[in-house]
């Protein structure tokens, strides 16, 4: 029994010396996950941001269109309704024929406009499109040109470098809030000599803005 409670002793008074020295101890704190967040500490659910909210959306419908120069702004949108497939990430409805203001709809998300117009028109988001005054290139020159009875003359080619701005705005249909704000600008080229009447270079230029603007659109909705 001395023995024992001897040895006892010695292991007790040997534990408190290595406390006392600095030697190994063993801490209650939290353990580290090895990415520099303690274990004990909880994540907590993922926030919403609004890249998650606009991975959600499917319908998206066109509100309003604006520009002084009606042929391309109706291009624009006619492409932009023909890029947007069956198939695609989202599907894209023309309301502008409702009178409904994106303006409106994205102050007043829960005012009775923005009531009946959901009820017409369900959607995740509303776009709205402003396609500005294309500005147009035009160069002239002169190449030898020799006419069925064989006469020498010169004819006139007048080339068009057409490039088209264009902006658009996404807002979510449930709170008003800007999702994505867009710009784009297309462009496009034609020849014709000196009596070729119009040139549908514009028209073309719209066109292409509005492919890059579905683009665009995709690329903002599908991250």
């Amino acid at each position: 029994m001395k023995r024992a409670a001897v040895l006892a002793a010695a292991v007790s008074l040997s534990a408190l010396g290595c406390a006392s020295s600095g030697g190994p101890t063993v801490s209650a704190g939290a353990v580290s996950t090895g990415a520099g967040t303690p274990a004990s500490v909880p994540l907590g659910p993922p926030q919403r941001t609004d890249l998650k909210r606009a991975r959600e959306l499917k319908r998206v419908t066109l509100v309003e269109a604006i520009g002084r120069r009606g042929p391309e702004v109706e291009a624009f949108v006619s492409r932009m309704l023909s890029d947007v497939g069956d198939r695609d990430l989202f599907v894209l409805t023309d309301a502008r024929l409702s009178g409904a203001s994106l303006g409106l709809l994205a102050s007043e998300p829960n005012g009775p406009a923005a009531a009946r117009f959901r009820g017409e028109w369900p959607s995740d988001a509303y776009l709205a499109a402003t396609v500005a005054d294309c500005s147009i290139k035009r160069t002239q020159f002169a190449t030898p040109h020799t006419t069925p009875d064989g006469y020498q003359t010169m004819r006139v080619t007048v080339a068009f470098d057409a490039e088209c701005p264009a902006s658009l705005k996404l807002v979510d249909a449930e709170d008003g809030h800007v999702l994505a704000s867009l710009d784009v600008k297309g462009t496009a080229s034609y020849k014709g000599d000196s009596e070729a009447g119009e040139t549908p270079a514009e028209e073309d230029a719209a066109r292409d803005a509005a492919t890059r603007a579905v683009k665009k659109l995709r690329s903002q909705l599908g991250r």
